[in-house]
């Protein structure tokens, strides 16, 4: 049976050429896809960051005005009590002028606590780049949890846009593992074609080396080198770097470490931009990954599905064989 399928396989050869290889019928789909992607990204970057940032911009104003009054009532509060020092120098107590001292200690650490409760002095968070990184971390359902819109349009929107933009990415994602998985298909065929092995026979031991070295070739390019990046960039520790790598493409996002916080504001959109062409690339290396593992799980069911039928048919014929000579010798005794 297997040398069957072997001869007609070498009869209806699979040709290994770059032509083959470079089919555009998937590509034209996964790229159509991707194009789609993209645009519902740019596109909700501009309608969040109409939505949020004349919010933001008048949270910070107030911030700025009320941060500078409160400054005023300090300065205020501390030229009062320099000035009663001042006058009553010669009949102030000693119990009179710790108790003016502690009067201004309690107003400052008012003051102070006060100002702890206003937004902190940062870079705007609804710039343009920053609102396509929250994009892509709500299609991706990645979601760090350090942006969020605050206003009643904003949050509306957001229902919708992941509504839609959640499918789109899963779709695209799928259309990526797909075409990825068609190519390692194909290099898995012409390696044991090149080799001049049975390919029915030993494109399962093949596709497993081929899809071992794709995993460890991911976690090299997608975990561990952009580690030592973020390390580097961000003040992270190299664990830490690994820790969030693996957070972000298994799209958990706990948000506890979350890129751009460190980096200036003249380099912030590139690093953004760098950072979400990463997510981008290393979701498409998971999404294969998820792919092959399917794929694994069902041909290993299947495999294990048809043992289990060869075991009780092949027990069965046993049991039937015991029946028909225990059958025969019995008849064969009583006669």
């Amino acid at each position: 049976m297997e040398d069957a399928e072997e001869e007609r396989e070498e009869e209806n050869p699979r040709k290994c050429t770059r032509r083959s290889l470079c089919s555009w019928g998937p590509g034209w789909k996964t790229l159509t896809w991707f194009i789609v992607w993209v645009v519902y990204l740019l596109l909700g970057g501009l309608v969040f960051t109409l939505a949020e940032r004349p919010n933001e911009e008048e949270s910070v104003a107030q911030a700025a005005a009320q941060r500078q009054e409160l400054r005023r009532l300090l300065d205020e509060a501390r030229d009062n009590v320099i000035a009663e020092l001042t006058a009553r120098n010669e009949t102030l107590t000693e119990s009179e002028a710790d108790e003016l001292i502690g009067r201004l200690a309690n107003v400052s650490a008012s003051l102070a606590l006060a100002s702890q409760e206003l937004p902190a002095e940062s870079s705007p968070l609804w710039t343009y780049s920053s609102s396509v990184t929250f994009c892509a971390t709500v299609v991706t359902t990645i979601g760090y949890g350090n942006t969020a819109p605050v206003t009643g349009a904003g949050r509306t929107l957001f229902v919708f846009y992941a509504l839609i933009g959640i499918p789109i990415c899963l779709v695209f994602l799928s259309h990526v593992g797909d075409l990825l998985s068609m190519y390692i298909d194909h290099i898995t065929h012409c390696v044991a074609r090149k080799t001049k092995t049975k390919p029915a026979r030993h494109q399962k031991k093949i596709l497993g080396l081929v899809s071992l070295s794709l995993f460890i070739l991911g976690l090299l390019l997608f975990v561990f080198i952009p580690s030592i990046i973020f390390s580097d960039i961000e003040g992270w520790t190299y664990g830490e770097s690994v820790y969030y790598c693996f957070v972000t493409l298994t799209t958990v996002g706990f948000g506890d470490f979350v890129p751009a916080r460190a980096t200036s504001s003249e380099t912030n959109a590139l690093y953004r931009t760098c950072a979400a062409a990463w997510v981008i690339v290393g979701l498409a290396w998971v999404a294969l990954l998820i792919t092959r593992t399917q794929t694994f799980i069902g041909s290993t069911g299947a495999l294990i599905h048809t043992k289990l039928r060869e075991r009780r048919w092949r027990r069965k014929k046993d049991e039937d064989l015991n029946g028909d000579e225990l059958e025969t010798a019995t008849t064969s005794f009583d006669s």
